[in-house]
C-alpha cells in the first residue's frame, strides 16, 4: 500500500510535485545551515570548551536537523506512490533509503547533543579530569562523523540512484535531469566509500566536490517540480 495515495486530477499532481520540491529545498537549506551552526562541536580535535561556549547556537542547529529529517522522510513518502507505478522494488528501495537517511541523521544529532553536554560538564569539572572527558568526547565525535558519512553521503546516494533510475525510465521529469541524478548518486557513493576507508577526509574539499553534482541535481529537480511538475503524458501512460 502506498504511503500517500495519488491524486485523481492534474491539479492534485501539481500540488504534490510542488510540495516535494519545497521539501527538497528545505532539506538542503536546513542541512547547510545546521552544519554551520553545530561546527564548534564537529572540529577535530574536539574542542570541549568551544562547543560549550556556543550552546544556544548548537541547539538551534540541532532543531534545524530535526526539521531536516522531516523533510527527508517527507520527500520519500511523497514520491514513492509515483515511483512504484514503474518499478515497485526500486521505489521501495528509494523510500527505505530515504527513511534510513533520516534515521541516521537523527543518530548523528544525538552525538552532537552528547558532545554539547560533555563540554558543558567539562567546564564545571576539575582540570585534572580533562583527559577522561576528552576521551569520551572523541568517541562521540567519531560516532557523529560516521553517521554523517552514512546519512548525508551513502544513504543519500543510494536513494538518489533508485529514484533517478525510475525517473529516467518513466519520463516523469526530463531524462537529462535523471542522468545528472544517476551521475551525482554514483559520485557521492564513491565519496562515502573513500571517506569511510580513510582515503579522503570527511568534510574535505575532495568530498565536497564529489557531493556537488547530487546537490545540483536535487536543486534542479526541486525547481522543475515546483515550476513544471510531473510530465502529464508520462502520468497518463503509467502502467497499472
Amino acid at each position: 500500500m502506498p504511503i500517500i495515495h495519488l491524486p485523481s486530477d492534474t491539479r492534485g499532481h501539481r500540488i504534490h510535485a510542488r510540495l516535494a520540491g519545497i521539501l527538497f529545498i528545505a532539506a538542503a537549506a536546513t542541512s547547510i545551515i545546521a552544519l554551520k551552526l553545530v561546527d564548534p562541536v564537529l572540529r577535530h580535535p574536539v574542542d570541549l570548551q568551544g562547543g560549550a561556549y556556543h550552546g544556544r547556537q548548537i541547539l538551534c542547529g540541532a532543531l534545524l536537523e530535526l526539521v531536516l529529517t522531516g523533510c527527508v522522510a517527507g520527500t520519500g513518502m511523497l514520491l514513492y506512490p509515483y515511483l512504484r507505478k514503474w518499478n515497485e522494488p526500486l521505489a521501495l528501495g528509494y523510500l527505505c533509503f530515504r527513511v534510513l537517511e533520516a534515521c541516521v541523521i537523527l543518530v548523528g544529532l544525538l552525538g552532537v547533543l552528547a558532545l554539547l553536554r560533555i563540554g558543558q560538564a567539562f567546564l564545571a569539572t576539575n582540570p585534572a579530569d580533562a583527559a577522561s572527558y576528552q576521551a569520551v568526547a572523541e568517541g562521540f565525535h567519531a560516532m557523529q562523523e560516521g553517521t554523517f558519512l552514512l546519512g548525508h553521503h551513502f544513504m543519500l546516494g543510494m536513494n538518489t540512484l533508485c529514484g533517478s533510475a525510475i525517473f529516467y525510465r518513466s519520463g516523469l521529469v526530463p531524462r537529462r535531469l535523471s542522468r545528472l541524478g544517476i551521475t551525482g548518486a554514483c559520485l557521492i557513493i564513491l565519496a562515502a566509500v573513500l571517506e569511510i576507508s580513510g582515503i579522503v577526509r570527511p568534510l574535505s574539499l575532495a568530498g565536497a566536490l564529489l557531493a556537488t553534482p547530487v546537490f545540483f541535481y536535487q536543486m534542479s529537480l526541486a525547481t522543475w517540480l515546483m515550476v513544471t511538475g510531473f510530465n502529464t503524458d508520462a502520468l497518463a501512460d503509467a502502467p497499472g
